[in-house]
């Protein structure tokens, strides 16, 4: 995927479709791994060029910061193992990683197969009841409601699975694919800006947003440029509306194309073209903005 620097406003749902097939990398030193899945509305992604974070923006206005975990941020596999003691009910539990050091008598094989089949309910041979572990909430329960342990006891946020060994020792495999995924995170609402149509986004060298919106009026539409200054002092942007065009029939259809940059100045300069039944009028009036 190329995501330009350059400030650009352009329609159509071209970032949130799914493709036809996984990506293959077509160099053996490069790898290909899926760290996010957006939502079916994302309208846009956009690269801040300060930081090279990622921000995207829906249909309904929403802008979201993309929070990527880095490959040293990346947690490898891990197995909670507890001792159950059965006069007092408590629990003593230690952390193991199953490519390393695992305590002598781990039917180690097992317990990964456990995990790999997502394994929630299971006897324990020892006081021969069964054990549940919650997917919502990660606690282990002894049904119908009598609860083990919960996260904050063994220390995995995201279980994938619970095994229960001949010997009564309960094992919690951590979900690596969730303990490693990406995320969003909203920013933005159409609240803030105004808008709740939006198709176009960018983001100026000072950390500024820039946005392509659409408002009705009466049976004509009307495309907006928005502007959010970012303020360096609290790091939340300030909206303003920088330019709108005249009500556009409906059967026009005019499309924020990418605009031009004066490196010495910084000026930047929006072009929109129209396309179908448009009058020059619209073209020579509205063809060009100059952004503060």
């Amino acid at each position: 995927m190329r995501i330009s620097n350059q400030y650009s406003f352009a329609s159509g749902y071209s970032m949130a479709q799914a493709a036809a097939a996984d990506p293959v990398a077509l160099r053996d030193d490069i790898a290909v791994r899926k760290v996010l899945e957006l939502g079916r509305r994302t309208m846009r992604i956009a690269k801040d060029p300060r930081d090279n974070v990622l921000y995207t923006l829906t249909a309904t206005g929403n802008i979201s910061r993309v929070l990527l975990k880095s490959e040293d941020e990346l947690v490898g596999p891990r197995i909670a193992r507890g001792l159950l003691n059965i006069d007092t009910g408590e629990i003593t539990w230690t952390h193991f990683d199953p490519r390393g050091d695992v305590p002598e008598g781990t039917p180690l094989g097992a317990v990964l197969a456990a995990g790999e089949e997502r394994i929630t309910l299971i006897l324990n041979p020892i006081d021969d009841k069964m054990y549940a572990l919650s997917l919502r909430d990660g606690t282990i329960v002894l049904p119908p409601r009598t609860i083990v342990a919960a996260p904050e006891d063994y220390g995995i946020e995201f279980p994938r699975a619970l095994f229960i060994d001949a010997e009564g020792i309960f094992y919690i495999i951590l979900d690596t694919e969730l303990t490693n995924a990406s995320s969003e995170q909203e920013l933005y609402t159409s609240s803030d800006h105004g808008y709740n149509d939006t198709q176009g986004f960018d983001i100026g060298p000072d950390g500024s947003f820039y946005l392509g919106a659409t408002t009705r009026q009466g049976g004509d539409r009307v495309t907006h440029a928005v502007r959010g200054w970012l303020d360096p002092n609290t790091g939340v942007h300030r909206w303003v509306t920088i330019a709108s065009t005249e009500p556009i029939p409906p059967a026009a259809r005019i499309t924020l194309i990418r605009g031009s940059r004066s490196v010495p100045t910084g000026v930047l300069y929006f072009s929109i073209v129209g396309r179908g039944r448009i009058t020059a009028k619209w073209l020579t009036v509205y063809a060009k903005y100059r952004c503060p």
